[in-house]
């Protein structure tokens, strides 16, 4: 098994005066400062890992990324069982020992428009909103409850602030034996264009006896209609055939015919959305 590496905080503290209601005392008798040996404070640990995958560490409090899979957004496009709407979910792994607590912030670019009068990427043509999920007591299951609206990006970039553990609150955990936290996210993408709609058809039937007599019966029934996912078109397709004949008595016949198609970009080409998350000792 795979042991992360542990970074360790300590604090090198520097001492000049203390200051209390307004009076400054003097500690040495002499003017300027002391340097004293740093004191360990404890050591924490922070990881980030989709919900099926492996877990990616931050080395010495560097941010670490995991990133939604453009397949998983396609699959707005490419699985009807999905009615225009997918969840995916990634979670926050982590401890502070000793009197450190952990917090991180998430961040991540949505997509930028680049051409507004079109949808080159199902993300763009969708609405994406990221909050935390709760995890139930009974099952353990990771329950992604309807989210408030996405926060507004700034500079382009969204950021949302978390707290993994208070300080103070794991004193006495070692690096052996360790309580460790976990918080989960749900990334929530909806396609914005046109919702299934019923369709709704009429059958009748009239019948006429021996003797004359019509009758007749109506019936109605709906189905639902599933708009499909389209994104902006490559361009048209043209299509030609001709045809040639020859008849018994020799003489030949064309024919010719045009068509075209208008050529989507496929969803399969769809680009993953990174999230990065950065630990922040408290």
């Amino acid at each position: 098994m795979r042991r992360a590496r542990v970074w360790t905080l300590v604090v090198a503290t520097v001492t000049g005066l203390v200051v209390s209601s307004g009076v400054a005392y003097a500690l040495w008798s002499d003017t300027g400062s002391a340097r004293v040996p740093g004191v360990e404070r404890g050591a924490v640990m922070f990881a980030a890992s989709p919900e099926e995958g492996e877990p990616r560490y931050s080395q010495d409090g560097a941010a670490v990324t995991v990133t939604m899979p453009g397949s998983q957004i396609a699959r707005i496009a490419t699985d009807y069982s999905t009615m225009g709407r997918v969840i995916w979910k990634f979670k926050t792994w982590g401890y502070a020992m000793g009197s450190a607590g952990m917090a991180y912030t998430l961040s991540y670019t949505p997509y930028a428009d680049a051409t507004p009068d079109q949808i080159d990427t199902v993300l763009e043509g969708s609405t994406l909103k990221v909050y935390q999920g709760s995890v139930s007591d009974d099952t353990g299951a990771v329950d992604c409850a309807p989210p408030q609206d996405e926060p507004a990006a700034v500079d382009g970039v969204v950021s949302l602030d978390a707290r993994l553990q208070e300080p103070g609150d794991n004193p006495l955990a070692s690096a052996e034996v360790v309580q460790g936290l976990t918080q989960w996210w749900c990334v929530e993408v909806a396609w914005d264009g046109d919702p299934p709609a019923p369709h709704v058809n009429v059958a009748t039937v009239t019948a006429t006896s021996a003797d004359g007599l019509t009758v007749e019966e109506s019936d109605v029934f709906t189905a639902l209609v599933r708009y499909p996912v389209r994104l902006a078109p490559v361009g048209p397709h043209t299509n030609q055939a001709t045809v040639v004949a020859t008849g018994t008595d020799g003489l030949t016949t064309h024919a010719q015919d045009d068509w075209t198609a208008l050529v989507h970009r496929a969803p399969v080409s769809e680009p993953g959305l990174s999230f990065t998350l950065t630990p922040a000792v408290i």
